[in-house]
């Protein structure tokens, strides 16, 4: 899970960077990832990052936390 609160909109090169790390932590066994923030800009740039069924964002903590449970 991340806190994505205070992070700013990314340029596209930082979007590239971020696609392949999670890209890597796929390869390896992520099984999920959520994150949470305010603003739909931020979170088009967090859903390019991977598969939807693998990084998802959420509106608050709560709601990351459960999708993370299930």
């Amino acid at each position: 899970m991340a806190d994505y609160q205070e992070m700013d909109v990314q340029t596209p090169e930082v979007v590239a960077l971020l696609s392949k790390i999670a890209a890597c932590a796929e390869a390896n066994g992520l099984a999920k990832a959520a994150v949470y923030m305010p603003g739909i800009l931020k979170s088009l740039q967090i859903k390019r990052m991977g598969a939807s069924d693998k990084f998802r964002t959420f509106a608050s903590e709560a709601e990351a936390r459960a999708w993370l449970e299930e």
